[in-house]
Formats: C-alpha cells, structure tokens, sequence
C-alpha cells in the first residue's frame, strides 16, 4: 500500500465519526443518457432502500429492484418486494430461517467427524457425544455454534428482511450470554418434548429465543410479548423464573426485575407518550412517568409462579402444580405455572384492578393474570410510540421526526383491520415512508450531464453498528466461505499432530465466531438488559451540543451507536477491516486437533507447531486427537482466482491512465456500500490519490497492480463517514 493511501486512510480514520452537518454535497455521477440518468436514480434508491430492509445489498439485487422501480415505480417496486419477503403466498417467497435448526445442522455435521483413534490408529469410542455431556473436548466451546448460526443466516440467508426485523426486535427484548448462565454443555429435563424433538443442550436455549423474533418478525408484538415472558431464558436472565408470592413473615416478596423491564424496556418506557412522541406534561410542564416503583410492586405480584417446563408441555398444559418450578432447565420449551407458588391477590396495574383469585384457582386462571397484565401494556398509550421509535432507529434513522413517527404509531395502533401491534404493516409502514427515502436527494444537471447527490443533515442519519457494517462488507463485496476439513497425523517428531486440510471443502457457509473484541458488539453478547446502547445516548460533543428542528419529538438529538464506538474500537475495527480486505482469509476454527504423549498418557503433552489455540486433552488415553479439525476461511470474492475483490480489480484493470480515471471504479463502489452518497471532497480525494496509484503502474495494469488499485478503493471506502453513515 503506498504513501498516498496510507496518509488518505489515516486521515479517514480521524474524521469518521464527525456527522454534524445540515445540507450537504454527497458526489456527482456522470451521465451521457436519459437512460443512464435513470438507471442512476433508480441504482441510488434500491441501494438505500436494501439498506435498510436487508443486511447489506449486493450489486445483484441493486439492479433487480432498480429495473424493477424504472418499470413500475419505485415505491411500488419496494412495497412488491416487502409483499415478497412477508407473505407465505408470494411468489419468490424466501422463506423462514431459524437459527436453533441451523445451529443443530452444524452440531450434527462436526458430531460425524469428531472422533478419536489410539496411537496404532485404531479408533477410540467416545463416551456419550460430545454435546450431551462433559467430556466436551472433542468440540470445545460448543456454544459457538449458535454465532456460527446467527452469522450464516445474516449474510447469506434469503429471507433478509425477516433476520433484519428478528436482529431489531432482540435489540428490544434483550438477553445476552454476557453475565447469565447460557453456555450450559448439561442436557435440558428428561425424556422428549410434545413435538417428538430430542433433549436439546442448554446452550441452545438462547438460539431457541432468538427464534421468537425470526418466527414472529411480521406477526403480533402481543404474541412476541407472550412467548418471551414464559421463555426461561428470559425468566433466568431477569431472574423472575421461581419468582414465588410474597411470604410476609419471612420477609420474602416477589422479585421485581421483570416487572420494572417489561415496562420500561418491553412495552411503554419511562414516560407517557403521545401519539407523535413528544412526552405528556403534567399542570407544571414536568413529563408525566408511566409507572411508580408502587406499579413495579403491583406487576411483580403478576409474574409469579412460572418455572422451568421438566415435562415439555405448553405453559397451559395440565401438568402437576409444581412440574417445572424447580429441577432441569427447559429452556427449548415455554415456562410452565405452578399454581401453588402464584401470587392469589387482587393486583391494582396500569390499565385497571385484577381482582383477587379464589383459593380454588386453577393454572388457566394464574395464566389469565400474566396474560391480562400484558394486554393492558399493549394498550397502553405509551406502547404503540415507544415501540415504533425503537424500530425505526434499529432499520431507519437514529431521529425520526414527530410526523414520521406519529404515521408509523397509527398503523401499529391499527393495521387498518382493527389489528394492534401487527408488525407486518408496522414495518412497512416504516420502510416505505416518505422521510426514510427524503435523506438522499438527486438532481439531474447538463452540461456536462450529471447526477448531483446531496443528503440531509444529521437528523436524517445514522451511525450503522459494526455488525451491521461487517455484514455489509461481507454481502457487498460478495465473500465467499469454505468450510475445510482437516486429516490429523502424527508429525514427524512422534510427539504431536498436525493437520492436513483438503482441498474441497465441507460446506460454503459462514461458520464464524463471536467478533466482540474486534467490534465491542456481537450477536447475544450484550452487556446487560439494556442492549450495547441506550437509544436515547448522546456522544460528548457536537452531538449533544446540536440544537435539532422543532420536528424532533424529545428536543434533543441522539446517536444511540455511538456508545460502542471509542478509540479502540474504531482502531480495532479499522485493522480488522484492512485484515479482510488487504491480507487475504479470515479464519475461524472450527473442531480442534488434539495432541497425546506416549511416555504419559495423563500428561498434558506438548501443543506441537500446527496447533490453533487447541487445548483439547482426554484423559487416560494415549491418543487424544481430533480425527478432522476443521476451519472456516472467508474470501472477498475470488472470482478472478485471488483471494480478493476480484470484481472490482477487473474494473480496476481497464481504468484509464489520465486524470479521473479512477472515478467509475469509485463511482460503482459508492453505489454499492454508500448509497450514493460518498463525500463529494472524499470523492475527489480518492480519486486523485487512486490516478497518482494507477500513474505509478505504468501503460498497463498487471494481476497485483489491478487488485493493489481496488483494495484501496474499497478500503478507503468502508472507513469512510459516507459508509459508516448511512442514510
């Protein structure tokens, strides 16, 4: 990488995180044709479109919906598409993908190659699967393959709108392996569920409750309501599940987390809301709360009696009283109710006062309570417009205006068939509103014939989390995965192994790891209940001290992922983005090869040079070895046979040798990763660094040259505001 390119990037590096502007200069196109005038607009509109809607476009399906928009229209083109991706009857239905199945997919294929043989190469019959039991070491942290799940399905999944929804709604009913107790290897209660399905591990409880989300992205918010508050991943991870009545003479009374979260955090927030969410104000001016710790006392008393489900029926059925309150988790199946341990008195809530149980009540009436308590929260006036706020700032704008939001409130009060909180409309009522496309603004100018991009100012944008941004790269720049199965042998010194992979691979799929340390973010790592940011942080500084438009409902404006973004990550993630991008694979390792010493078989041997952080050991066995070690490599398109872009190192080839040459290579890179909206100085800064590159080249690009010339582009790019930004 040259001189000119290091000193671009470093000064990228240093500025991406400003966003303060109000009108601004994205970039020009050039044009030569009315057709071509139109192909632009209509490549700028799918692409923002896609980035809202998906995680992350490709430049084939810019180009689908762009055609599709020049023969129909662009928002009846969008809604098609949104018909497509949620309703079972269309056609190009993709589907639905669940990430428990998927994860057990994965278990299933390692589970095939995880054995052992003595050092005469006899093999050694494991004890009880790896995955059931203790003896874990044949597939250590076993619990990845739930993120090896989440990041397939988020890449290359087809049905991207509905694991974008799925992604939003998680990030609103949180649960997080961080600080709970979820990577369990111990197998969940005794015998089967009602469906047939086998005992499941413990750890992928958490993928069973991300599914509530996926399965029900386009269905009702009550319905997601129900089945997270009887999950006993939930009831664990805010410590309600054996929540029991109060016992006054013991000083013992119900625990309150659940109740004080679903309030604050699930259903109606801190404050009385309007419909366009500004806050209602009391006589004085002051905000009026939606509860009092008085209300938090009341709703605790609701969510009481609920345990883990030992038996695998539905939270209704007529099991014994006590089935479930205690013993082996369930965390596959709904909580069940044991009745003796529910709170029997009156409980005065928010919408009204359920009267006091007689002593003879059943399991259905103590459901009855739970179920009452959050009908009453649906209806609440707060919900509809703290719900919708949060969904537009996880698939839109950090900052909706009070019309925008007060639109999209409307029909989550009402789909237009009587229907409240149906996320189908809801969703597309935000993606088709007129202010998530007014951001982005296109001109037509002649001489010469060009396209001006201009955007709106910072309460128009948002700062994409960096597992979004990371999903973009990858989708975007068409990465490819290998899933490679290694053959274990002893080496040549006899006291170790080492791993010879093959050359085809096992899978195409994105097997990868949690990348919390690269990004201070990663699928169910979030630091507590209250997600990897507040959605009302403000960031020292410009942001804070900004004085937004009167549109703006809470007189303030908000950068909510900015809170994950310090120096160390933005340096973290910059040098994981170069890894990527400049030097080759990125890996992830899958099954772990294990090593033996013959002279002492209860010895932890040696870790021989091929060894990938493996400390997989068996005891009392002279072997202990992984049959097929496995890694997962992911390519950025190698389609020209280097490991690289290798889409935009040919375009990189044909780039001529004069003064804005580089501008179609930078042009269809803006397109793809910035909506058409890259920095107009940016623009012409990379440019000009890109020609004096291509100038160092010579007559003609050579292989490495044309790959040099588009690592850069792309690098560039993607540290860039215009694509950290997103409008």
């Amino acid at each position: 990488m040259n001189k000119k390119l290091s000193v671009l990037l470093g000064h990228t590096l240093m500025v991406w995180a400003v966003v303060m502007s109000s009108f601004s200069l994205a970039g020009t196109f050039t044009v030569t044709t009315r057709d071509e005038m139109l192909q632009v607009i209509s490549k700028i509109q799918a692409s923002q479109f896609l980035t809202h809607a998906t995680f992350g476009p490709t430049e084939a399906e810019i180009d689908a919906l762009a055609a599709r928009m020049r023969t129909i229209g662009t928002l009846n083109a969008a809604s098609e598409w949104l018909n497509r991706h949620t309703n079972p009857t269309a056609s190009g239905y993709p589907g639905k993908s669940l990430h428990e199945a998927k994860a057990e997919a994965y278990i299933a294929q390692d589970l095939a190659l995880c054995r052992i043989t003595d050092k005469n190469g006899v093999l050694i019959t494991p004890p009880v699967p790896p995955v059931a039991n203790g003896a874990a070491t044949y597939v250590p942290e076993p619990y990845r393959y739930r993120d090896d799940a989440w990041w397939h399905l988020a890449i290359a999944s087809q049905d991207q709108l509905r694991q974008k929804v799925a992604w939003a709604l998680a990030q609103i009913m949180v649960v997080s392996t961080v600080n709970g107790d979820f990577n369990s290897v111990e197998l969940d209660g005794i015998g089967v569920g009602p469906n047939g399905s086998t005992r499941k591990p413990q750890y992928l409880g958490i993928s069973n409750f991300y599914d509530i989300f996926v399965d029900n992205a386009f269905g009702s918010y009550r319905d997601i309501l129900q089945k997270v508050t009887y999950h006993a991943v939930m009831g664990d991870w805010l410590s309600y599940r054996g929540n029991s009545k109060a016992v006054p003479s013991e000083n013992r009374y119900p625990d309150e987390n659940y109740a004080r979260e679903v309030m604050q955090l699930f259903t109606i927030g801190l404050y009385r809301l309007n419909d366009d969410g500004t806050h209602v104000q009391d006589s004085q001016g002051a905000s009026v709360p939606t509860y009092t710790n008085t209300e938090i006392r009341e709703y605790a008393k609701v969510f009481t009696g609920l345990g883990y489900n030992g038996s695998g029926g539905s939270y209704s059925s007529a099991v014994g009283d006590n089935s479930g309150f205690v013993g082996s988790a369930r965390y596959s199946f709904p909580m069940t109710m044991a009745k003796s341990q529910h709170e029997f008195g009156a409980k005065n809530l928010l919408h009204g006062t359920l009267n006091a149980l007689p002593s003879s009540a059943t399991r259905a009436q103590c459901n009855a309570d739970i179920s009452s308590a959050l009908d009453g929260l649906l209806a609440h006036q707060s919900c509809p417009p703290f719900i919708s706020h949060l969904l537009i700032q996880r698939l839109v704008k950090s900052n909706p205006s009070r019309a925008y939001l007060s639109r999209v409130t409307s029909v989550f009060k009402n789909n237009g068939q009587g229907v409240r909180g149906d996320l189908n409309a809801v969703v597309n009522a935000i993606l088709l509103d007129p202010e998530a496309w007014s951001p982005i603004r296109t001109q037509f100018l002649r001489n010469p014939n060009r396209i001006v991009v201009t955007t709106m100012g910072s309460e128009d944008s948002r700062l994409q989390e960096p597992v979004v941004n990371f999903t973009r790269i990858l989708r975007g720049l068409k990465a490819r995965a290998v899933y490679e199965r290694g053959t274990t042998v002893l080496n040549a010194q006899q006291n170790g192994v080492e791993t010879i992979y093959e050359s085809t691979p096992l899978s195409t799929e994105f097997r990868m790891r949690s990348r919390n340390w690269e990004f201070d973010q990663s699928p169910y790592a979030a630091p507590s209940v209250f997600n990897f940011y507040s959605p009302t942080f403000q960031p020292a500084g410009e942001v804070a001290n900004f004085v937004p438009s009167s549109r703006n409902p809470i007189g303030k404006l908000v950068a909510p992922e900015f809170q994950v973004v310090n120096g160390i990550t933005i340096a973290r993630t910059a040098n994981y983005f170069q890894y990527a991008i400049a030097w080759g694979p990125l890996y992830d390792w899958g099954l772990w090869e294990g090593y033996f010493d013959p002279g002492n078989p209860n010895a932890t041997p040696p870790i021989p040079p091929s060894a990938k952080n493996s400390t997989a050991v068996v005891q009392g066995e002279d072997v202990t070895t992984i049959l097929h070690p496995t890694r997962t490599r992911v390519f950025m398109d190698d389609s020209n046979g280097y490991p690289s872009i290798g889409t935009f190192a040919a375009l990189a080839r044909t780039m001529p040798l004069q003064v804005g040459g580089a501008a179609k290579l930078v042009e269809r890179l803006d397109l793809l990763l910035c909506q058409g909206t890259l920095n107009e100085s940016y623009r012409r800064k990379l440019i000009q660094v890109l020609d004096g590159q291509r100038a160092e080249a010579g007559a003609t690009v050579d292989d490495d040259e044309s790959l040099d010339l588009a690592r850069a582009a792309v690098l560039s790019i993607i540290d860039s505001p215009s694509f950290l930004v997103s409008k």
